[in-house]
């Protein structure tokens, strides 16, 4: 249902109706091309909906069918929820590097302990038979792991380790910085069965996830924040009979299958980057539409529907944004939070349903009333409006000059009116 007739759905009446009609000047489906490629066509009543972007390497998603896909440089992302499958619209990240080495092959620089590696086993989540399998020894009560080489990190930064892991015989696996105890703390433990679940975090881990992928997959990830460091460690993969970490007498042929492990410097897992021999940055995907006739500076109202991959941040994200000047960007680190800004006011609504666990849908507006920002059907928080929301371009998933505050998750269905919408209107839009 497209927001028109959500809007009446909603009892919000002609008027309402008349003015999205004739006032919409931008609007951006996102929709799927296929092959992981997003379409950038928008439509409207502006002089221009050409979309500029850029990303100087290649880059994967989740297509359709759940698969991990790769996606040539320059070309934008589109995204399905690997678990639901349910399709989100336009991938916006920043820059990410993969230091772990040889991502998809544990049988070159990874030293496997009481275990040992078999091959391209199975079908990975790329659908390619190339993911390797952990094979426990027969020794008796003791570990049974695979530890990465040696990373270079750096000290009292946050780093999130991510690989995905499927039962071969044990449905159990742990994540431990260095096995004598490293950057990324105690083991943090999983399980492996139905959804999938983390079972405990490790000393001085900060959070821990896991999410389904088809064919039995899991992806799971570890982070913490680097502490007195003077070496520079690895991360270890452990196996265990049960759901704990604990010695164990192996039988020869059990383990799990392993594939796509990522250690990225920031406090959430970005989409999966391949490496072998080194480590490998995915730049940051840049997308601007021009503002003259898209939008207007002194009044006007902007719709978005959102997810994210990340719950908390130590700075804000852009969804849509005007250069210096947001009308849609998350503040205060949260993803319950949204704030439109003009470079001199600002209104923050804090509170919302987090954008972690679904597509929300947000709006702000710019004018007489003031500026007003909300989401999830509540009232707007409100502020005084300085006149100007700026003219220089209008950055999607990224501020309007392309350079800042990227957005790390998904965008669709955006809308830019030249009217402001009244407070009930944007509850309405919502809801």
């Amino acid at each position: 249902m497209d927001l028109r007739r959500r809007l009446m759905a909603n009892n919000v009446g002609s008027a309402l109706s008349t003015l999205l009609t004739s006032g919409q000047t931008f609007y951006a489906p996102f929709a799927d091309k296929g092959s992981g490629e997003v379409s950038l066509i928008a439509s409207g009543a502006g002089a221009s909906q050409a979309a500029t972007f850029t990303r100087a390497t290649t880059a994967t998603t989740v297509n359709s069918a759940g698969l991990i896909v790769s996606v040539a440089s320059g070309t934008p992302r589109s995204y399905y929820d690997p678990t639901t499958l349910q399709y989100l619209g336009y991938l916006a990240e920043g820059a990410r590097t993969n230091l772990c080495l040889q991502s998809a092959d544990l049988a070159t620089s990874w030293t496997p302990v009481r275990a040992s590696v078999g091959v391209n086993q199975v079908a990975s989540p790329d659908g390619s038979v190339n993911a390797d399998k952990l094979i426990e020894d027969s020794t008796a009560a003791n570990s049974h792991y695979i530890q990465a080489a040696s990373i270079s990190i750096a000290n009292t930064t946050a780093y999130t380790f991510s690989a995905f892991v499927k039962p071969a015989g044990r449905s159990f696996i742990a994540v431990q910085g260095d096995i004598s105890g490293g950057f990324l703390g105690g083991a943090s433990g999983f399980s492996l069965s139905g959804a999938g679940s983390v079972v405990g975090l490790g000393a001085g881990v900060s959070s821990a996830t896991i999410v389904s992928y088809p064919n039995g997959w899991y992806r799971i990830t570890v982070t913490a924040t680097s502490s007195g460091i003077t070496a520079s460690p690895g991360v270890a993969l452990r196996t265990s009979s049960g759901t704990a970490i604990e010695s164990y007498n192996g039988d020869g042929t059990s383990g799990v299958y392993l594939w796509g492990a990522q250690l990225e410097a920031g406090a959430f897992a970005s989409s999966y980057i391949p490496t072998t021999t080194a480590s490998v940055t995915r730049n940051a995907d840049v997308l601007t539409y021009p503002f003259s006739g898209n939008a207007d500076a002194t009044v006007g109202t902007a719709y978005a529907e959102v997810s994210t991959l990340w719950t908390t941040l130590g700075t804000a994200q852009s969804i849509i944004d005007f250069a210096d000047r947001s009308a849609l960007v998350v503040d205060n680190a949260a993803s319950t939070t949204i704030r439109i800004s003009d470079g001199t006011n600002a209104a923050l609504k804090t509170g919302l349903t987090s954008m972690v666990t679904g597509i929300r849908k947000r709006a702000s507006s710019w004018g007489g009333a003031g500026l007003l920002v909300t989401g999830d059907g509540a009232s707007p928080a409100t502020a005084t409006f300085d006149g100007n929301m700026g003219s220089t371009a209008i950055g999607i998933g990224i501020n309007g000059s392309g350079s800042a505050r990227p957005w790390f998750g998904t965008i669709c269905n955006v809308r830019i009116y030249q009217t402001q919408l009244s407070s009930a209107q944007l509850q309405a839009v919502t809801a």
